[in-house]
Formats: structure tokens, sequence, C-alpha cells
């Protein structure tokens, strides 16, 4: 078992290694890519400082613990993004296109080889600004962190990852189903957007999509509420790695399902 994992993570690591050399070759679309990110993220909470200059406080929340909650939330969203987006593209450039053949030839699954062929290098800098807006944050509300939240941290972060994991390769193995070049994962993608911010400023129907449906709750606020001591959100800290198995299993699950509907483009 232990030899088949590591036999994996090399296949993952080479696939990954060439992909940078390729993208490594235009160091100008890194680097405007990198700035493009950072600069998204300036304007979203140089919005949330304009917002609180107004009002005291968001539906009880303050502006710093919103700043916590959204640098929570990038943080897996910058390694899903980075290591794992090349899921998006399942429907346009694997099935459509045929290229999934090459895929299904080589004797390592499949799934394991579009998820690691392609690496988004500017994306994993998100991860360094969420970590920045969590230490700011942790500063301006006198937050005591102890050994055990940094496990913590890095345990939900790794179980946001895989909620994120598990919810795009459902929606881009249904593409088995529904041909689409675009596929079903934009209108999804665009609501990542609600899961920065705490579920409790939207109305119940929101809130229940994003904790049960498409549970990008899981992924920052609900996290957050552990670090900032909001006792009342724990009981869905302990589902979290709950949430992660089932989306990883549906993930999974649908495309195995997907495999034996797919058929090739025979050229």
């Amino acid at each position: 078992m232990l030899r088949r994992i590591l036999f994996y993570l090399k296949i993952g690591l080479y696939q990954q290694g060439q992909c940078l050399k390729a993208r490594m070759a235009y160091q100008e679309d890194f680097w405007i890519g990198l700035a493009a990110n950072f600069l998204l993220h300036f304007v979203n909470l140089a919005f949330l400082t304009l917002i609180f200059e107004k009002i005291p406080l968001l539906h009880g929340w303050s502006k710093y613990e919103i700043f916590f909650v959204y640098g929570m939330s990038i943080m897996p969203y910058a390694i899903f993004h980075g290591l794992f987006s090349n899921i998006y593209y399942l429907s346009n450039s694997f099935i459509i296109e045929g290229n999934l053949d090459r895929v299904l030839l080589r004797p390592v699954n499949g799934l394991f080889q579009i998820y690691t062929e392609k690496v988004e290098l500017e994306d994993l800098g998100d991860l360094a600004l969420g970590i920045g807006i969590l230490v700011y944050a942790s500063m301006k509300l006198s937050l005591q962190w102890g050994w055990d939240d940094y496990l913590v941290i890095i345990f939900l972060v790794l179980c946001a990852v895989g909620i994120l994991l598990g919810v795009f390769t459902t929606l881009a193995c249904l593409s088995f189903w529904f041909l689409d070049r675009a596929g079903l994962i934009p209108p999804i993608y665009n609501m990542m957007q609600f899961g920065r911010y705490p579920v409790t400023i939207y109305n119940p129907v929101i809130r229940f999509i994003l904790s049960w449906v498409i549970p990008f709750a899981f992924i920052g606020f609900y996290p957050s509420t552990w670090f900032l001591r909001q006792q009342e959100f724990w009981h869905f800290i302990w589902i979290t790695p709950v949430v992660a198995f089932c989306c990883l299993g549906v993930g999974f699950t649908v495309w195995q399902l997907g495999l034996k509907r797919y058929e090739s483009t025979g050229s």
C-alpha cells in the first residue's frame, strides 16, 4: 500500500513538474496572473472596509471577524485551484476532444492523471495571502493561538480541499451525461464567493444550500468559528470531515459511473 502511494506521489510530482517547466517558459503570464489574483482580493477587502466605515457590525460580525473568515476560505481555494483545477476541463478538453482516451490507456488511475496534469502556480500564491490575512485579523482580534490550533487549522484546510475536490469532480463528471464545452461548473463556481462570508448574513434558503447542498460554508465559515470561539457553530466543525468524505465519495462514484458511459471519439 505504501509503495503504491509513493508511486502515485512520484507520478503526480513528475506531471506537475513538467507542467511547471512549460508554464515558466512564459514567466510574464505567471506574474500577471499572480498580480491579478492579489488585485482581486485587495478589491474585495477594500469593499468590505468601505462597508464597515458605515456600519459597526454586519449581522453581528465585526470587520476583522469577516476578514478572518475570508482569509480562512481562500487558503483551501488556493490549494485546490493550484493543484487540482484541471478537473474543470474534463468536459471540454478530455471528453469532447477525446483526450480521455490518452489518459485511460496509461496504467495509472485516470482521474489522478487529470488532477495532476496541470498546476496553476499563481493560484498557490493565494495561500500566502490567506495566511497573511489570518495573521492580521488574529492580531486585530487579539486571538490567542495554542499549539493545538495549528494542528486544527491544517486538518480543516485539508478537509476543505477535499470538499472542493469532491464537489467539482462531481460536477465535471456529469459531463459524461450532459455534453457541453462549458459544463455545469461555471454557475457553481460563482457560488464559491458566498462561502467567503458568514452564512448567517444570508437568508435561510441560501444558508441551507451553502451548508447541505453545495457545502461551501464548510470551506471558510464553519472552520473559522473554532478560532473565533463561536461555540454555537462548533457542532458543524465536528462533521466537517464527514462532509469532506461524502463529497469525495460522491465525486469518485460519479466518475466511475461516467466512465461506463464514455464513448471514444474514434479519432
